[in-house]
């Protein structure tokens, strides 16, 4: 699910809501919440991502450049 975390991406931007399910980063798969702050921990504002999520049961990658969060 799209959560809050160490960076901000706002939804309404990237067109995500609180149904996508994230299940990778880069490529690297996230089966946890774990698995993907592992990954953002990595990751400087300005990095730019690609997430891979499921909407309504079929994949989709989404590009973003990430901001510093509050």
């Amino acid at each position: 699910m799209v959560r809050q975390g160490p960076f901000e991406f706002p939804s309404t931007t990237l067109e995500l809501s609180a149904a996508d399910l994230i299940v990778a980063v880069d490529g690297k798969p996230v089966r946890t919440g774990d698995d993907y702050f592992s990954i953002i921990e990595t990751k400087q504002p300005g990095d730019k991502i690609t997430l891979t999520i499921l909407r309504g049961g079929k994949p989709q990658q989404v590009s973003l450049k990430l901001e510093a969060g509050e």
